[in-house]
């Protein structure tokens, strides 16, 4: 697919973050951060377009073909924006084809994309709008060898210089598919919009919890709630709480847990029942890629999902947040009921993604809520199925 417009004369190929130059029918990927390790500013290549099938302008014409014969560009660049759309369209027709199996899945509007897509899309944006995160744009002033901003001198201590590396958005949006932080921001928006019924089936059943209560997902608001400030204390993976339950989630994709990550959730869980009171039910479930929760708990120290008596007193060279130091310090036995009240379980993303196709299949299609709820559990498989590391690729988009 390539950019129309029948007022324009050229045709542009519709990239992510294109640049375009509607009057010389040029185009870039548009990266305009400097390298700052180099004397020099990093290339900015532009492209030719390839006039519009209405163009009847010779002289565009002649300087498409003057571009074909002669440019070192013009060979990779043709092979890049081809295999881009080939690559983009056939992912969407083999996510429709896909979805379509799943029993009792119905997609209404056909080649609407799945909504984690849009968070991607967000990536994108930003990753060619720097500035909305307030980073200016930074030039080389040959003669005096300085960094300038917009603002003028960069002044020592008080400002930091990022440079992006390669420039192309293809490596960014790799990194969404490949690291645990974006896969954890879309688990947050769903556990932020899913009613109470879907996360007490995902993540409370598996802890062996009966939860019929109102059920709130806290996430960076934890600082506030527990006094953090601005500190960056500690921040659960997900955090689900009702007024009798408080559940947490931590997620896993390639790296593996360790003794400090369990005190560390022991400790969250101190200071919830702080602030709101002792709970009923006290869980923490951990998501990983393997199925066998045997090679699992080891990882924490443990020997199963039980926390021994006394496991606190000794966490063995483990090396803590100073904050859940002082936890463990002040508050031991707090910690230590805490220990052996809390209930502990694992899952694959195998697991959670076959939980996903169960409930849609037993959701109602012809309702809006049923539709919505449809949506919303298919966006979250999606992303689990795409991510490179979840070890859940093999069900299908």
């Amino acid at each position: 697919m390539e950019y129309q417009n029948m007022s324009s004369r050229w045709s542009f190929p519709e990239l992510d973050g294109i640049v375009i130059r509607e009057e010389t029918g040029e185009w870039s990927h548009g990266s305009f951060l400097y390298d700052l390790e180099a004397e020099e500013p990093v290339r900015e290549v532009w492209h030719q377009a390839r006039p519009s099938e209405h163009n009847q302008n010779s002289q565009d014409w002649e300087r498409w073909l003057e571009y074909l014969q002669s440019d070192v560009d013009a060979g990779p660049t043709l092979v890049e924006t081809s295999k881009y759309e080939a690559i983009k369209n056939l992912s969407e027709i083999k996510g429709r084809q896909t979805a379509k199996k799943i029993q009792g899945y119905t997609e209404p509007h056909g080649n609407q994309k799945q909504w984690d897509s849009k968070y991607h899309d967000i990536v994108t944006r930003y990753f060619w709008a720097p500035s909305d995160f307030d980073l200016k744009s930074i030039k080389l002033n040959k003669e005096q060898r300085i960094y300038l901003t917009e603002q003028g001198l960069i002044p020592r201590g008080q400002a930091r210089i990022y440079a992006r590396a390669g420039g192309a958005i293809r490596t960014t949006l790799d990194r969404v598919h490949t690291t645990e932080e974006p896969l954890n921001d879309i688990l947050n928006i769903f556990l932020g919009i899913a009613p109470d019924n879907v996360l007490s089936s995902m993540f409370f059943d598996p802890l062996g919890f009966i939860e019929d209560g109102v059920i709130q997902s806290v996430g960076r608001e934890i600082a506030d709630r527990f006094g953090f400030g601005r500190s960056n204390v500690t921040q659960p993976d997900g955090f689900l709480l009702s007024r009798s339950s408080a559940v947490f989630l931590e997620i896993k994709t390639g790296s593996n847990s360790s003794p400090s990550q369990l005190l560390k959730y022991l400790a969250l869980a101190v200071l919830e029942e702080q602030v709101s009171g002792r709970k009923r039910q006290l869980g923490l479930l951990f998501i990983t890629p393997r199925s066998e929760g045997a090679h699992f708990w080891p990882q924490l120290g443990l020997h199963g999902p039980e926390i021994p008596d006394g496991h606190i007193s000794r966490p063995g060279g483990t090396e803590l947040n100073p904050h859940v130091s002082s936890i463990l310090e002040n508050s031991r036995k707090h910690m230590e009921s805490v220990a052996s009240r809390i209930a502990l379980a694992h899952l694959s993303w195998t697991d959670l993604v076959k939980q996903i196709d169960a409930m849609v299949a037993a959701t109602d299609q012809q309702s809006p809520g049923g539709q919505a709820i449809t949506r919303l559990l298919s966006g979250l498989r999606h992303a689990i199925v795409c991510h490179r590391r979840t070890g859940a690729g093999h069900l299908g988009i």
